[in-house]
């Protein structure tokens, strides 16, 4: 028996798996460097991976109508609720559940308040691919992330079903951006935090302000069914909750509801409710949170940060009163959110500031 040969011959499966571990790294490591670096969708999801595991009481999922309304270091100052937003543009409803599961590799909170306007919307806007890759390409490569896609992709137009292999491998799509890699397209590569993330912690500042008209639909009763593939969607979530050892509040951050939206509010909290889970349509309650429509949103779907104060601190009160999250204020392993707050505190006010130069120059 030739030994040397026989030992070469059992060394080949060893190397292959070798060779195809590190080729399967470093894939994954240019496709996150190509990936766009100045997505907002990107920055909240990549700096959700940076936390430490397990220091969130309570995770705040959704879209736009979540992360320019949620401030986590207010909710802390006032309440001593250590939050963080999960957040990405036109969350589609079909990637709740998938969202949830991301956050929930990492943290255990007490408590997930989930975005329901997806819920509403879904039915206008359908499933387009720009929903799909705000979520999917800011997403570290995993089987939840084939798992979405599997779901959403079929249910994309003719013709764009197809390209599944382009959603699952996004460097497909973002190969060209290598001539614009830059410094932030390294941090993030390499799971590093950029810019101003460790004191906005998913929120996020938009400079406008528009007065819109504040919605009178408080007492409409009346309720607008959503499509059988939404209402299936939302039964599907639903059951996932069911399985969780976290509470789960659904809420309806304000803006210029009109009263159809408001009719279909109606029966997706009534789909909620009669499954067990609280829900929360914040449009029933601009009084109590002061909401100026004249000057706290800067269009007629999202406030700007004068609104997400008023927001953060009404949500938060409402959290406390009904939700027995921890103040962690006096804790001394939370010790990171003191020395954090001053240079919050600080953005915040430049951020007011500058949306109160803007407003006296809208009325001038």
């Amino acid at each position: 028996m030739d030994i040397k040969k026989d030992f070469a011959g059992r060394t080949w499966p060893l190397r292959w798996c070798a060779f195809l571990l590190v080729f399967g790294l470093l894939f994954e490591f240019v496709s996150y460097l190509v990936r766009p670096a100045n997505s907002y969708n990107r920055l909240n999801i990549t700096d959700y991976y940076n936390l430490e595991q397990n220091t969130l009481d309570m995770v705040y999922i959704g879209g736009s109508a979540v992360f320019v309304y949620w401030m986590p270091y207010e909710a802390w100052d006032e309440y001593g609720i250590t939050s963080k937003v999960f957040a990405y543009n036109s969350i589609p409803a079909d990637a709740i559940k998938y969202s949830i599961q991301e956050v929930l590799k990492t943290q255990s909170p007490d408590l997930l308040v989930l975005d329901a306007r997806p819920f509403q919307y879904r039915d206008e806007l359908g499933i387009q691919e720009v929903y799909i890759r705000n979520f999917a390409d800011s997403m570290d490569y995993s089987w939840n992330r084939v798992k979405f896609l599997s779901e959403a992709v079929p249910q994309l137009n003719d013709g764009e079903q197809d390209n599944f292999s382009n959603y699952l491998f996004d460097i497909s799509k973002y190969h060209y951006l290598w001539k614009v890699v830059n410094e932030s397209s390294w941090k993030l590569a390499l799971g590093e935090s950029i810019e101003t993330a460790e004191i906005r912690f998913g929120f996020q500042f938009i400079r406008k302000t528009e007065p819109v008209p504040a919605p009178l639909w408080a007492d409409v009763q009346e309720q607008t069914p959503v499509s059988d593939a939404t209402k299936r969607i939302l039964l599907d979530l639903l059951d996932y909750c069911k399985t969780l050892e976290q509470e789960v509040l659904f809420v309806v951050s304000p803006f210029s509801e009109t009263e159809n939206q408001k009719k279909i509010f109606n029966y997706v909290e009534s789909v909620i409710t009669e499954n067990g889970f609280q829900f929360l349509d914040t449009n029933d309650d601009i009084d109590a949170m002061g909401l100026d429509y004249g000057c706290d949103l800067y269009n007629i779907s999202h406030v700007n940060v004068l609104g997400a104060k008023k927001y953060t601190s009404f949500l938060g009160a409402y959290i406390q009163e009904h939700y027995a999250l921890p103040n962690r204020k006096e804790d001394p392993a939370y010790r990171r959110w003191h020395d954090v707050y001053p240079r919050w505190k600080q953005y915040l006010d430049d951020m007011t500031q500058s949306i109160q130069t803007l407003t006296q120059e809208h009325s001038s």
